[in-house]
Order: structure tokens, then C-alpha cells, then sequence
């Protein structure tokens, strides 16, 4: 049984097929046009052949959906896991930057809220207990 990566079933059978029929196609017209011979001696001719371009059809398949698959993901992982390209320490730091300015605007909005709510309930006269957002996430 020829070894396919899980989920690449769909693209093998396609390629498989592509292939097989393609080059089959060129066996038989090649057998019927060039190769003045009778009826049956073609067949077995086309026949033979066909298996020997099933093989080889497999073989290929395997090497294109497989070598891509595997070339693709040797290269994003040089790419990304290493850090050692231009560019990805100030990616990095950008992602680090953007990623406190939303932390600031979260933590901002919970003590605004936080806030409004002190506020109403000393306007309403109503004793105020909730604790500050910073003792809420356990700080």
C-alpha cells in the first residue's frame, strides 16, 4: 500500500488520476496511430502498458503530493520557528507592543466601568462593595 499523509486523499486521487488517464490516453493513441499491428496484439500492447503507467502514475503521485506537503512545511518552519530571519525580532516586538495596548485598553475599560458603577451607587446613596477590577482577577 503506498503511504498517504491523513487528509491528503482527495489531492493524491486527483493528481493519481490526472496522470493516469492523461498518459494513458497518450498509450493508446500511440498504439492505435504509430504502431501498425492488429487488433488484438494493440490491446495486450495497451493493456501492458497501462499497468506499467499505473505504477508509475502512484510513484509520481506520491512524490508530488507528498514532496510538496513536506517542502512546504520544512520551509515555514525555517521560517517561523527559527526567528532567525529579518525582520522577525521586530514582528515580535510589534506583536509584544500591540499586544500590551490592548491589554491597557481591557484593563482601562474595567475601571471605567468599575468606576461609573462607584459613582452611580454614591449618587443613589447605596453602600459600594465591589471590590477594584485588580483584586477581581486575583492580583
Amino acid at each position: 500500500m503506498i503511504p498517504v499523509g491523513e487528509g491528503r486523499e482527495g489531492r493524491f486521487l486527483i493528481v493519481f488520476l490526472l496522470q493516469y488517464l492523461t498518459f494513458s490516453g497518450f498509450l493508446a493513441y500511440h498504439e492505435i496511430v504509430a504502431v501498425p499491428t492488429d487488433a488484438i496484439t494493440t490491446m495486450l500492447a495497451i493493456l501492458v502498458g497501462m499497468a506499467a503507467i499505473g505504477f508509475v502514475s502512484a510513484i509520481n503521485t506520491v512524490a508530488i503530493v507528498e514532496g510538496i506537503d513536506m517542502l512546504a512545511e520544512r520551509y515555514l518552519k525555517r521560517r517561523y520557528q527559527t526567528g532567525k530571519e529579518e525582520g522577525r525580532a521586530e514582528g515580535r516586538e510589534e506583536g509584544r507592543e500591540e499586544g500590551i495596548e490592548i491589554g491597557l485598553e481591557k484593563a482601562n475599560l474595567e475601571w471605567y466601568a468599575w468606576n461609573q458603577r462607584r459613582m452611580d451607587a454614591e449618587q443613589a446613596g447605596e453602600a459600594f462593595d465591589e471590590p477594584p477590577p485588580f483584586q477581581k482577577n486575583g492580583q
